[in-house]
This record gives structure tokens, sequence and C-alpha cells, in this order.
């Protein structure tokens, strides 16, 4: 196991085994792009430990019970566009 840390500033009392600093709104960076520093490094996280027990995660329902089609769209020909 290992203690990540994902914040603005450094992270102070705390022992972590990897601090990613990303600066924030007050170092200048848009907010926008906060949300993005925030989330990636779990969604990556929770990716490589699906696979690593053997999940799949662009296939999450081997039964049918999820299902990522919509109905009522359409898909059109690059070229017309």
């Amino acid at each position: 196991m290992k203690l990540i840390g994902v914040a603005e500033s450094p992270v102070n009392g705390v022992e972590l085994d990897a601090n990613i600093i990303f600066g924030g709104p007050a170092a200048g960076t848009d907010e926008e792009f906060v949300a993005i520093c925030s989330v990636l490094p779990a969604q990556m996280l929770g990716l490589f430990k699906s696979m690593e027990l053997g999940l799949q995660p662009d296939n999450p329902s081997v039964t049918g019970a999820i299902s990522r089609v919509v109905e009522g769209v359409v898909i059109y020909d690059d070229e017309l566009a």
C-alpha cells in the first residue's frame, strides 16, 4: 500500500509515499483544471486496481445489466460534417 497526496500545496504533518502538488487557483491554475488534477489520479488508480483484480473496466457488466448504449442517438458519417 502507498499513501499518495494530491493537493494544491504541500501537506505538512503527514508522511506520504508520493505528494503531487498542482498549484490550484491561488497559484494561477484555472478553476476548470483543478478538478482534473484532483480526479485524474483517482481515476487512474481505479483503472489499474480493476485490471489488477482481473476486472474489465471497459465492459463493467458481463450480464448486460449495465449498458452504455443510448437510444435515439444518430451517428453521422464524418464526411457529411
